[in-house]
């Protein structure tokens, strides 16, 4: 998991939720030089994988994510939180999806 959120507030959030566990590692902004839009994050977190950026796939649910992952040159699927991508963020998606519920789903039928 790759979070711009305060680490802090993170983990209370996957304990909470009772998903920590499915996690093999989390990297936060703090850890890299520049956050989201930029692509630091992501890429820190394939490197820490070993994984190649065009092997992984983000979840997000920001233009900011879509951003940073778009400049990763990696995959993203939106699940709008707040508000839905605008145009242009839009078409930087390989799909948007109501929810989280849908994304193995979607994975499957893509393959």
């Amino acid at each position: 998991m790759a979070t711009s959120s305060h680490e802090k507030r993170a983990q209370s959030l996957l304990e909470k939720h009772q998903i920590k566990q499915y996690m093999d590692d989390i990297i936060y902004g703090f850890e890299v030089e520049h956050g989201k839009p930029a692509s630091d994050i992501f890429l820190k977190a394939c490197e820490k994988l070993d994984v190649f950026p065009e092997e992984a796939l983000v979840l997000e649910d920001s233009e900011a994510g879509i951003d940073s992952a778009y400049q990763a040159h990696i995959p993203v699927i939106c699940i709008p939180d707040l508000k839905n991508p605008d145009d242009l963020h839009q078409k930087r998606c390989t799909t948007l999806l109501k929810s989280l519920d849908e994304v193995i789903e979607y994975i499957i039928k893509s393959n």
